[in-house]
């Protein structure tokens, strides 16, 4: 097959691509947030920049899904496609419209129905979708492809502000009680060892947690699954009235991966196998360098695969990694002072902006902050920050605030900091003058 050629050098802005395709630009953020792809580049000055590549890619998908698929299936098959042959689809010339194939064109559908049954709060409805599903096709396929793959499909439209928090949250409370349902229903375990699952303390999205424990109990294993916001100061009686041959964490934010690396190093002391995923290892490749035991992969059938790779390998992973003390002194102000610092970013808030703000919107943007803050400053990496710009930012959007209150609101931060904390804080602040240049940038452009 032959390969048609397209540029990789970045040199479009997000105005370019969006007169180049017709997308929003809320739904390419959607994209790059939830699926890593596409991949742009950034300038010096934070501007995204996408290349003659990039914008063939979206097209691309976006025919895709004029076809009927989600671009969850869409980004699938793409990877799927590209891993296949070696090739990215656009660069196939022989390439034509490309049609859902049965089952994936029936899942596609089932998935559509159960996701307007949720925003609809029909759970008549739900049930019966996913019964007619799992008559049709594995449990497995099933709750990947609809369940999973439904509520990611929630989620973006919650982000992009086309569905509301009680939507999304009756969708998981529909999906986790019926992979609850399944847990409880499938076969006694064949194998000896046992598998303890839980998330980090603090952390409360369990789901994907869940999928793992069904899949390993339908492939054998015996699992505990130990549910959301494990204590790791209790886990020791755990693992020793248990003895399980691997041990599984998980968390999706920052604020609760130092929870999750004393978690691991308790696992670890106790000379246990452990393993470890979530949202936060996907978006920073740097912290599973710090983290003891195996990372399980950004997908759930990585997850999988690499538990079972876990439990038979003889070697596993040692963290050796140990904080430096180049912000202990930092992090120990930080922490005893962030209510203050909080309160009196607030106070600064208000004085920059004369007109009523909502007080639960930035209330939990700065408490959000300062627990990232914190944890960045465990592991030493205020990198880690980054996608906190994105965060405020969507969080704004979405409340229908307008985009300037972002900026205002982290220099009413950085101005509460250098308050409270003073000339000690002075690479925090140097983030923040990052920020307020990306944010200015990004201004500029739009």
């Amino acid at each position: 097959m032959s390969e048609r050629k397209f540029d990789k050098h970045p040199i479009y802005n997000i105005n370019s691509v969006i007169r180049e395709t017709g997308i929003k630009e809320d739904t390419l953020r959607a994209w790059e947030r939830r699926y890593d792809f596409p991949k742009p580049n950034r300038s010096k000055g934070g501007h995204r920049l996408f290349s003659d590549y990039d914008i063939e890619t979206i097209k691309w998908l976006l025919d895709r899904q004029k076809e009927g698929m989600r671009i969850s299936q869409a980004v699938e098959l793409w990877r799927q496609r590209e891993s296949d042959n070696g090739q990215a689809p656009i660069t196939q010339i022989s390439e034509s419209s490309v049609q859902p194939e049965d089952p994936t064109d029936s899942l596609s559908r089932f998935r559509m129905e159960w996701v307007e049954a949720c925003l609809k709060f029909n759970e008549e409805e739900t049930d019966v979708v996913l019964r007619q599903a799992f008559a049709r096709f594995p449990v497995e396929l099933v709750c990947m492809s609809i369940l999973q793959m439904g509520l990611a499909e929630i989620g973006s439209r919650w982000y992009e502000g086309k569905a509301s928090v009680q939507q999304e949250h009756f969708a998981s409370e529909i999906a986790t009680r019926q992979v609850q349902s399944l847990i409880f229903a499938a076969p006694r375990p064949i194998r000896a060892e046992t598998i303890l699952i839980g998330s980090a303390s603090g952390e409360t999205h369990v789901f994907s947690l869940l999928l793992i424990t069904l899949f390993l109990k339908y492939r054998g294993w015996n699992v505990i699954y130990l549910g959301a916001s494990v204590p790791y100061e209790q886990l020791r009686e755990t693992i020793n009235s248990t003895r399980p041959a691997l041990v599984i964490g998980a968390s999706f934010q920052l604020s609760t991966s130092v929870e999750l690396f004393q978690f691991g190093k308790q696992v670890e002391e106790q000379k246990v196998r452990f393993a470890y995923g979530g949202r936060i290892f996907n978006l920073h490749s740097s912290l599973r360098q710090k983290f003891p035991g195996a990372f399980l992969g950004e997908s759930i059938d990585t997850a999988v695969s690499v538990v079972e790779q876990s439990i038979n390998s003889p070697f596993w992973k040692i963290s050796d990694w140990k904080q430096s003390g180049k912000y202990e002194k930092l992090l120990v102000e930080f922490e005893d002072k962030s209510a203050l610092i909080e309160l009196e970013a607030l106070k600064n808030l208000r004085n920059q902006v004369q007109v009523k703000l909502p007080n639960d919107v930035f209330n939990n943007a700065s408490n959000h902050l300062s627990r990232d803050i914190l944890s960045a400053l465990v592991f030493e990496d205020l990198d880690l920050l980054r996608e906190e710009v994105e965060w405020s930012r969507d969080l704004i959007k979405k409340d229908n605030l307008p985009q300037e209150l972002l900026e205002v609101f982290f220099s009413a931060y950085k101005q509460a900091i250098k308050k409270i904390l003073g000339s000690q804080a002075e690479d925090l602040i140097v983030w923040f003058d990052k920020v307020h240049n990306q944010l200015s940038s990004f201004e500029s452009s739009i």
